[in-house]
């Protein structure tokens, strides 16, 4: 990790976040944020309360709000003023847009859920221009993920915890019929809505099964190896 003395500023954090630095100054901080942790975690911090100007501006959207980050992505509850109907809309971190290929992966990411259409699996809705970047929206879900649900609940009885991975078993084979393997299935990614229904969140995990078969899993949002299978429900 490298030194702190070497760290940018609060100050230049948020001014690379905005896009005000210069391009060589605004590619030296990427550079610095694909390796230290820590100006990550300050970069996030900095950012957690607020919308982005771009995103704010979108006029067909509404109570734009933080809903949370993880990996590459930062995701928004808003409300689509034409639609009537509440949805999330993630975009790319600000602190990845010095990563050689984070666009290319996003807009892989949209184009893999695009194709995805099954009542356990949460839908893809649109992909908008936004400044220099995308944002997908896609279906907003009402309900907590199994981690939170199992926490709260304790040990899911066996016959419920066999019907929610039928659920998931139903979507992943949907993926799977459409090219697509997901790489990360775990209790924080289902999405169990209140009327008892298990969707499947995070697709950006996705791979190609030609890509597969080709050799290798995918790699993490930073870097390292994700590991494949489903875990604990």
């Amino acid at each position: 990790m490298p030194s702190p003395v070497h760290c940018p500023t609060d100050a230049v954090l948020e001014a690379y976040q905005q896009g005000h630095l210069d391009g060589g100054t605004g590619a030296t901080v990427g550079r610095h944020l694909e390796t230290c942790v820590d100006c990550r975690g300050r970069a996030a911090d900095l950012s957690a309360g607020g919308v982005p100007a771009e995103l704010a501006g979108l006029t067909d959207y509404a109570d734009i709000r933080p809903l949370g980050r993880g990996g590459m992505g930062v995701v928004y509850r808003a409300r689509n003023v034409l639609m009537d109907r509440v949805e999330v809309l993630k975009v790319l971190h600000p602190s990845t847009l010095g990563w050689a290929g984070a666009r290319d992966r996003f807009l892989r990411e949209i184009q893999s859920a695009a194709r995805l259409h099954h009542p356990n699996v949460v839908s893809a809705y649109a992909a908008v221009r936004c400044g220099d970047g995308l944002v997908f929206t896609m279906e907003y879900v009402d309900g907590q993920d199994l981690s939170r649900v199992v926490k709260s609940r304790g040990p899911l009885a066996v016959g419920v915890a066999c019907g929610y991975v039928a659920q998931v078993a139903g979507g992943l084979q949907h993926a799977f019929e459409q090219g697509m393997i997901h790489w990360d299935i775990k209790p924080g990614n289902l999405i169990l809505t209140r009327t008892g229904v298990v969707k499947i969140l995070d697709f950006g995990l996705a791979k190609a099964t030609r890509e597969v078969d080709a050799g290798g899993g995918p790699v993490g949002a930073f870097g390292g190896p994700v590991g494949a299978g489903l875990t604990g429900c």
